[in-house]
């Protein structure tokens, strides 16, 4: 039987009791924004119109163990060494979720042990931030795994996020240049970056330029408190449903 959403940070912590370590500072920062974005996906969805649910990303299952609760059949993809860990394995089993470790998801084969068509949602939460790479083939994969009528629920960090803002001005100020730092390209790996920040309006037209059979569902900003706000907001809340598969993922890649 669906499980009600927990409704503090207690209750969330108390999901994750007697499955090891998981990574408190993370979910005490980000729990509401788990919430919030259960509570927008399932303004319009709901088990009946779509079950399978593949959350990319998805590292402690923070994310996942909402879905698998709420009924979802939850995927739960990252990169195999991520998924090894002892804790998360028993946490994944007792909420009937699927592990799939991949690696690099700039290989076009990252997606390829998912049958075509065999997800409904696709959850793709403070990720799409981290790509460093073109990722063309990455989201053919995505195309490829996404039933036609399915959804990919996307959230990101506001590029034109007031605080974001205010720091790259004091930082271009006092020459230190922008984008990602120095030290941290040389001391953390390629996945730990923010490469890339989005408007509301860029993200619209990241996913119209992949494919015209993508269909931008609602795009907007939300607050710190994760609530609907203006274009200076925290984070963009993104659906982006597939209606039906007609022309694919466009790839015009070229030096120039």
């Amino acid at each position: 039987m669906p499980a009600p959403p927990p409704s503090s940070l207690d209750e969330y912590r108390d999901l994750f009791a007697g499955h090891g370590d998981t990574d408190d500072e993370y979910l005490a920062r980000h729990w509401r924004r788990f919430l919030q974005t259960f509570s927008l996906f399932s303004q319009a969805w709901s088990p009946e119109r779509g079950p399978r649910v593949l959350d990319i990303g998805a590292h402690w299952l923070h994310q996942s163990v909402l879905y698998a609760r709420a009924g979802y059949q939850v995927t739960a993809a990252d990169f195999e060494s991520t998924l090894k860990q002892a804790g998360l394995r028993s946490l994944a089993r007792a909420n009937g979720i699927q592990l799939y470790g991949h690696g690099d998801l700039s290989d076009a084969n990252a997606l390829a042990e998912l049958g075509e068509g065999s997800i409904d949602v696709v959850l793709f939460c403070e990720v799409l931030e981290h790509l460093a790479f073109n990722p063309i083939a990455f989201w053919q994969s995505v195309y490829r795994v996404l039933s036609p009528g399915g959804r990919i629920v996307v959230t990101t960090p506001n590029y034109y996020f007031w605080k974001t803002r205010v720091r790259g001005g004091l930082r271009f100020l006092s020459g230190g240049g922008g984008g990602v730092a120095v030290e941290q390209v040389l001391k953390r790996p390629t996945y730990a970056h923010h490469w890339k920040e989005y408007s509301a309006r860029e993200l619209k037209r990241y996913f119209t330029l992949l494919s015209p059979d993508f269909r931008v569902h609602r795009c907007f900003c939300m607050s710190e408190r994760f609530t609907r706000v203006g274009p200076l907001g925290r984070s963009i809340y993104a659906e982006v449903d597939l209606p039906a598969r007609q022309h694919g993922i466009v790839d015009d890649r070229a030096w120039s």
